[in-house]
């Protein structure tokens, strides 16, 4: 039931009931979804899996999810404050989302598949076609092989994998803006502006100076232009753009490459990076992919996950998935607090497993040597089931 806690703050309370577990810490950030009205001040949510009836008086819309933050826990009851509800456009946005995801034409590819894509559809390209489109040079040298991707340059590679290309481009656009408004005149006193400065004109023989508003302007391409070029997503959608030409459709005909399967490479490229785009959003968690060639990687996912503790952030989760060429899946889960690090291995392959272990001072060493504090490190043959990536250190709520 929604009620008004201390300072008037909207409070939703859900009661849990008998024979139902769910895990829940004071202070966690959690979503709902509404899943329908039952009457007038009870609705049904879903919360963690959970179905749960709530009495409430706020309006609430079937099929919107909810921000909530435990406020407390009372026996069966729940106590959760009402963060937010989304707008029309953050629904309408959620669904063109999900309706994208549903169509197919948004999906995730394997690793495998990736390194397929590369070597047979970009690397073995005409050097004529590659000279004519410079794009599809710099695309293969994205992908790093395993031995190339080092500790120094792995954070710049994720950022420049294509998923925070519209971020990245939003940021650089709002600081461009900002630079723009601060170099405009400020309005003299009762309210008229200001004459700008003019001009001041050049030498005798010489062309007058190019106008400010002109070289702010360039200054403004030249910096979007970099952007785009040094992001995966940005040079795909520079490359897809210029199939669309037509002195680039003779070039490829006059050299026999298939602008049609080209452009399915490139558009197959650009959809598994949407894929990871567009869970992030609908999420609200951060997912994206690494340009790795490793021939015996089939596919791999990598996961981040931000923990609450009494309301405030005070540990991040990371989880690293691999199913290997003759080692099976391999799943390495690190945990940071303020304490330090905490690092756990699950593998299939005994082999595998005994590598871990014997180098595990090796391990430990190269976090001493960065500064780091690594407080364990365990190896285990069990899989943890699928999605199960981070394992609740939570209690238990039973009735």
């Amino acid at each position: 039931m929604p009620v008004k806690g201390p300072g008037g703050t909207p409070q939703l309370t859900f009661l849990i009931p008998k024979g139902k577990t769910l895990s829940l810490r004071k202070g966690e950030f959690v979503k709902a979804e509404v899943i329908r009205m039952l009457g007038p001040g009870r609705v049904e949510v879903r919360l963690k899996g959970t179905t749960l009836t709530a009495r409430t008086t706020l309006p609430l819309k079937p099929g919107v999810p909810v921000s909530l933050r435990v406020d407390g826990l009372d026996g069966n009851q729940i106590r959760l404050h009402l963060l937010s509800t989304p707008s029309e456009s953050e629904a309408e946005m959620r669904e063109i989302l999900l309706a994208a995801m549903r169509s197919g034409k948004i999906s995730r590819m394997k690793a495998s598949e990736i390194t397929g894509l590369i070597k047979k559809d970009l690397t073995d390209l005409p050097s004529s076609v590659r000279k004519a489109l410079p794009e599809i040079q710099k695309i293969i040298d994205f992908f790093k092989s395993g031995e190339n991707l080092q500790p120094d340059n792995f954070g710049m590679t994720v950022r420049q994998s294509g998923g925070f290309f519209e971020t990245g481009l939003r940021i650089l656009l709002r600081r461009l803006l900002s630079e723009e408004s601060l170099l405009k005149e400020p309005p003299a006193r009762g309210g008229r502006t200001q004459a700008a400065t003019p001009e001041r004109p050049g030498r005798s023989g010489e062309p007058p100076p190019e106008p400010a508003g002109a070289r702010q302007a360039q200054a403004a391409s030249t910096l979007i232009r970099r952007h785009i070029e040094s992001d995966l997503k940005g040079l795909l959608l520079s490359l897809r753009e210029k199939l669309t030409r037509k002195d680039t459709l003779q070039i490829l005909r006059q050299e026999g490459v298939s602008p049609r399967i080209l452009r399915g490479t490139i558009d197959r490229l650009i959809s598994n990076i949407e894929h990871h785009q567009f869970h992030s959003a609908l999420s609200e968690t951060v997912q994206t992919w690494i340009p790795l060639i490793w021939e015996d990687l089939k596919d791999g996912e990598l996961r981040f996950e931000r923990g609450v503790e009494d309301g405030e952030e005070r540990s991040f989760r990371c989880a690293v998935r691999l199913d290997l060429e003759g080692h099976g899946r391999v799943i390495s889960l690190l945990y940071y607090t303020p304490g330090g690090f905490n690092l756990r291995f699950f593998t299939e392959s005994r082999e595998f497993m005994e590598r871990i272990i014997s180098n595990r001072d090796r391990l430990r060493s190269q976090f001493e040597e960065a500064g780091l504090n690594l407080q364990s490190v365990t190896v285990s043959r069990e899989m943890i089931p699928e999605g199960k990536e981070f394992p609740e250190d939570r209690v238990d709520i039973r009735t």
